[in-house]
């Protein structure tokens, strides 16, 4: 009796051995299978795309072609180009002074707008007096010294007919 209970014992252990090695095989051959997938299905979604060479005649006569991952055709120059809408641009202006407040290496200038009269009532005029940033840009190249603490006569365009750049600021020296 002793002898069969070691067999048995011998035999369970020997099963539940072949039953850890199994597991442990179908588990790394799963992870195998999986990353074997993920490397093909990167491989797909980079895998270059051919579009036939039809184009498509846009309204203002140019011509598209298909492009990027889908075929589509790229949009005419027409539905990316900004149209002026509204007509010709008119322009109140609003005097006042400008106080430089810093001035970055690319030409990004941040000034104070005061005024001493009250601000017209036009809807973009309630936002002019405080800070401001903008790009600086000298017209018909003009050697100006522009230096942080500067104050200068300044001008405010605000736009009251059609579509344009709502407010523009004019140092005056």
């Amino acid at each position: 009796m002793d002898k069969k209970m070691k067999i048995l014992t011998l035999a369970l252990v020997l099963i539940g051995i072949a039953i850890f090695t199994a597991l442990v095989f179908v588990f790394a051959l799963n992870k195998n299978v999986k990353k074997t997938a993920d490397i093909v299905d990167s491989k797909i979604k980079n895998k270059p795309v051919f579009c036939t060479q039809e184009a498509k005649r846009c309204a203002d006569g140019s011509f598209v072609s298909r492009t990027g991952p889908n075929c589509e055709f790229a949009p005419c120059p027409s539905e990316t180009t900004p149209q002026i809408a509204g007509g010709q641009c008119e322009y109140e202006k609003i005097t006042g002074n400008c106080n430089i407040l810093s001035i970055s290496p690319d030409n990004i200038v941040k000034f104070y707008f005061s005024r001493v009269e009250p601000l017209p009532n036009i809807p973009l005029a309630k936002n002019l007096i405080g800070n401001h940033s903008d790009a600086l840009n000298i017209l018909n190249n003009q050697n100006l010294s522009i230096k942080v603490g500067d104050r200068f006569s300044c001008e405010a365009q605000i736009e009251t007919k059609g579509a344009c750049t709502p407010v523009i600021f004019r140092f005056i020296k």
